[in-house]
């Protein structure tokens, strides 16, 4: 209903407690308009869903969520 709205999904590569691409299936089954899927922004951590946890990984997630906030204001 939004069509301004941006949405960054960080998703683990290596994980075994969450299927990989398992958001970029549940995404596309919302068979959104081209324009509406390229609001959405896809991000990937070697450290799996807790990327966080890895510090290489988690300074590329606070890199990717200042870039994201920058982009939404």
């Amino acid at each position: 209903q939004n069509p301004r709205m941006k949405v960054l999904s960080v998703n683990g590569i290596y994980d075994l407690a969450t299927p990989f691409h398992g958001a970029e299936y549940e995404f596309h089954q919302l068979a959104l308009e081209p324009q509406l899927q390229a609001n959405i922004r896809y991000e990937y951590y070697p450290a799996g869903h807790m990327m966080y946890v890895d510090p290489v990984s988690a300074q590329k997630l606070k890199a990717d969520l200042a870039a994201f906030y920058a982009s939404a204001m």
